[in-house]
């Protein structure tokens, strides 16, 4: 892979993983509701970061850290459907 292209990636994610950090304001950003809302694109993110892991292990460690990330968020912050009728 080309250096110029692998240190924008790079960039891009490291920009989203400190956007998604520091963005407490907004409890559920718009993109992870989506994912939410449709489960089988977070199991298409960890293939995804899993498969190029194996090329590129910056890139794939990102990727696979802020799908992580997400999925935690989602475990602990958000309501499960028993406890939205208590």
């Amino acid at each position: 892979m080309n250096q110029y292209l692998e240190g924008l990636i790079i960039g891009i994610l490291s920009a989203i993983c400190i956007i998604y950090a520091f963005q407490t304001r907004v409890k559920y950003p718009l993109w992870m509701i989506k994912a939410y809302d449709h489960p089988w694109i977070i199991l298409i993110l960890i293939l995804l970061s899993l498969y190029i892991l194996q090329f590129n292990e910056k890139i794939g460690a990102m990727l696979f850290i802020i799908t992580m990330a997400m999925i935690i968020d989602g475990v602990i912050f958000t309501r499960t459907l028993k406890a939205s009728y208590n």
